[in-house]
């Protein structure tokens, strides 16, 4: 997944669909032409354009069959192409069952039908280790759950386009929706195939001739990570995130025991349980660790926002969540007690009186749901949302709020759907780098903000502070957590490709020996001799340890520009620790260490190589598909401590 200049992109896409106006003919002939001639180069940029997706199966075919003709290609071009040529073929397939399916049950069908699936999927995987009625390993059913709650935006996408009605809430299943869902989750698979590899997040490889299960395949697709630590990155990254998640301090977790109600003190030495409120507890927990992620963007929570004509607080907002959560918790443990469907549905004022609102909290009901009347609102926004609804009819889907980030879902909310008052246009960038500014005062570290010089061709500065002989340079930026990888690659090749080149620009200067003398004059610091170490600094941590952003500045010793979250530089920087993880087999979970750092080339060498503190990792588990694509299965990791494990 690499970035390419949004300009040559740009060019590319405006001569294809130049092309492509002209007529299929000339739009074939113009991409072969540059196939031919510029080889790997071209094939990397048409796959991030998009625009393969506009070919038919048939010009994909006369598109292989041209480059094979010629004497000099690369491998990599004819094993992606037949790769999409098989994964569109697939799709096609999938669309057309679909369609049949809906057709030959038209009666039978219903968003009731389709999202109850869910709970009766679970089922069968928590009961008898099934998956549609065959046995498999715990990680291939955890695996395949995961992924059908991730097809959700598929499950919408089949409900608009058929205009599925609504109907009843019921215990039993049809076969029907069975075979829906089946198609649905693997028409999401084809799809999430498509999108890695053209995002340049994977690698294909066909082998021919494979044995699998005492059969011998014609062939078998290996997928394999493009980016070669990809996988250790995501397992560092979320190790490091979900320790941080779960701290907290013993005196708060006390408070929050005591203000849920779950223990009560009766005098000095007695402290009386009640186990009734455990939901309560956990709840009040969740939503303290959610607070403490927003904080370092959002200040106090107390910030005002308009929708709808109305004022709100982030408190407020924070407060709906907590009881949809509850809620949400209730209903599971129905389904751990046997019931078998636990999907809930209630009107607009049913919903308010089930979570305790008041009727003027309906707006804030609607901020978290996802109307799929809305076309308007693409389907991919629903894994932001832990409501669907149709209308004013809220549709509660337990296990599937469940995999929803809580606090990416505020903030999406509080980016994008409503209007945050503050004295900035850039609200969000502007609290963030205010958070900043604050957290380095109480570090007792200087933090520098430059003010635009154009007689000296100076940027502004966001952030800068000297630490050894070391000058750290960074760009803020502060953006919505993705949710998924096609999320992440947008991320990418907007706001964190923007701060990249505002970074490039900043630290161009900073290598100019005179211009360099300005900005130590400016601030009061000798700056001459000192290295330079630029950054990417991010409200959350999804990027951090990506290594694929690099300047060519020869002055520079660092081969690319490291990203890192707030959290973890704040951390590291205060207790001038650096976090280590180890996989320990005994237990199949991974523990946590520290290593001290004294020196500030040391703090920039783990910032630029973060997920080498995965000290020892799990052995890969792989998987073939039915449609006999081998891939890696990305097992949920387990945090060791004191004999407690964390799974996620």
């Amino acid at each position: 997944m690499r970035v390419i200049d949004r300009q040559i992109l740009k060019e590319l896409e405006s001569n294809l669909k130049k092309e492509l106006k002209k007529g299929d003919s000339y739009f074939i002939d113009y991409i072969v032409a540059n196939y031919l001639k510029n080889g790997l180069k071209f094939h990397l940029l048409i796959m991030k354009s998009g625009f393969i997706n506009a070919m038919s199966l048939q010009q994909i075919l006369e598109l292989i069959s041209s480059i094979l003709s010629k004497d000099n290609y690369d491998d990599q071009i004819i094993e992606d192409l037949v790769f999409i040529h098989y994964l569109m073929e697939k799709r096609n397939l999938y669309d057309a069952e679909i369609e049949q399916i809906y057709k030959g049950n038209k009666k039978g069908l219903s968003i009731e039908k389709l999202f109850g699936y869910i709970d009766h999927l679970k089922y069968g995987i928590d009961s008898y280790d099934e998956l549609y009625g065959q046995k498999y390993p715990p990680e291939i059913l955890n695996s395949h759950f995961e992924h059908v709650l991730d097809c959700m935006n598929e499950f919408i996408d089949v409900i608009r386009a058929y205009n599925i009605p609504q109907g009843e809430i019921s215990n039993t299943y049809s076969k029907a929706s069975e075979e829906l869902c089946k198609r649905i989750s693997k028409k999401g698979a084809i799809k999430s195939n498509l999108n890695t590899l053209m995002m340049e997040l994977i690698r294909i490889k066909r082998i021919e001739n494979y044995k699998h299960e005492e059969i011998i395949v014609d062939q078998v697709f290996n997928k394999s990570h493009n980016i070669h630590y990809w996988r250790k990155l995501e397992i560092y990254r979320d190790l490091n995130y979900q320790r941080q998640y779960n701290e907290i301090a013993e005196e708060k977790e006390i408070h929050l025991y005591k203000e849920s109600g779950f223990i009560k003190e009766l005098s000095k030495e007695l402290l009386y349980m009640d186990e009734s409120k455990d939901i309560d507890v956990y709840v009040e927990i969740e939503q303290y660790k959610v607070k403490q992620i927003l904080q370092p963007l959002y200040g106090d929570l107390s910030n005002n926002f308009i929708y709808n004509k109305r004022s709100y607080n982030v408190e407020e907002l924070l407060d709906v969540y907590k009881k949809i959560l509850k809620l949400v918790l209730q209903q599971q443990l129905k389904f751990e007690d046997g019931q078998k469907n636990i999907l809930l549905k209630y009107g607009a004022k049913g919903l308010l009186r089930r979570l305790g609102l008041a009727n003027q909290e309906k707006d804030l009901l609607e901020l978290f749901s996802f109307n799929i009347d809305d076309r308007r609102v693409p389907s991919h926004v629903v894994h932001s949302k832990p409501l669907i609804r149709v209308g004013q009819i809220y549709y509660i889907i337990p296990y599937f709020i469940e995999n929803i980030s809580v606090e990416s879902c505020i903030d999406k909310i509080l980016s994008t759907e409503v209007e945050l008052i503050t004295n900035n246009n850039d609200a969000k960038g502007y609290l963030f780098e205010s958070q900043i500014k604050s957290y380095f005062e109480k570090l007792n570290i200087n933090l520098y903000q430059i003010a635009k010089d154009d007689k000296y061709g100076i940027p502004e500065i966001d952030g800068l502070f000297v630490l050894d002989e070391y000058i750290f340079i960074f760009e803020a930026k502060a953006t919505i957590k993705p949710a998924n990888i096609m999320e992440a690659y947008n991320n990418l090749k907007g706001k964190v490709y923007e701060g990249y080149k505002q970074l490039e620009l900043r630290t161009q200067v900073l290598l100019n020996i005179e211009q360099r003398d300005i900005i130590g004059k400016k601030i009061g610091i000798n700056l001459n001799e000192k290295k330079v170490a630029p950054f990417l600094l991010m409200n959350h941590y999804f990027f951090n340890g990506y290594q694929e952003l690099s300047f060519n500045f020869e002055e520079l010793d660092s081969t690319h520009i490291p990203i890192i979250d707030f959290f973890t530089l704040k951390n590291s920087l205060e207790f001038k620790r650096l976090p280590f993880w180890e996989y320990h087999q005994r237990s199949d979970s991974y523990k946590y260490s520290e290593v001290t750092y004294t020196r500030a080339d040391e703090l920039y060498s783990y910032m630029l190589n973060q997920y080498n503190g995965l000290i020892a990792e799990e052995e890969p588990f792989y998987q073939i598909t039915e449609e006999y694509i081998r891939a890696l299965i990305a097992k949920p990791v387990s945090i060791y401590n004191n004999n407690k494990f964390n799974s996620f």
